[in-house]
């Protein structure tokens, strides 16, 4: 970013994937998202609680959390005027403070409709330790030029 270009809709391709975005979410992370935010507990479709194996104090974090803009930032430089259409999210597996996590965003696809340019970007969020799939994430934007 700063005084990288734009990237522009001509920049991005299908297919494109951007480097990998790593991160570890830490105590402090989850304290000050909790205090912006109040999400239940996550429960299985049987409700039961979801903790980590072999500590039921240990509770994941979010999945709106790690559903960060770091990573899509880190990778584009995004003009003025990029606007959030729609979002799809599918959860896999837990996540929880202090682990490991790789972000990978790429270009799934991009189009004309109505005058208007739309990307949309996939973003694989996963854990290093043991390469699990912790959510993938669509998101359609509308981009200026």
């Amino acid at each position: 970013m700063g005084s990288n270009p734009e990237t522009l809709f001509a920049d991005l391709q299908e297919g494109q994937t951007f480097s990998p975005y790593c991160f570890t979410p830490s105590a402090d992370d989850e304290a000050i998202y909790n205090q912006c935010v109040r999400i239940p507990s996550l429960t299985r479709a049987d409700g039961t609680a979801v903790v980590a194996e072999g500590d039921a104090e240990r509770a994941p974090l979010s999945p709106f959390m790690l559903n960060t803009f770091k990573a899509m930032r880190a990778a584009i430089n995004m003009p003025n005027g990029v606007l959030h259409a729609r979002e799809q999210i599918v959860l896999q597996a837990p996540a929880f403070v202090g682990e490991a996590l790789e972000a990978v965003l790429s270009v799934k696809s991009k189009y004309l409709k109505n005058d208007k340019r739309f990307v949309i970007l996939e973003l694989a969020i996963t854990r290093v330790a043991d390469r699990q799939p912790i959510m993938n994430i669509e998101r359609r934007l509308t981009w200026p030029r």
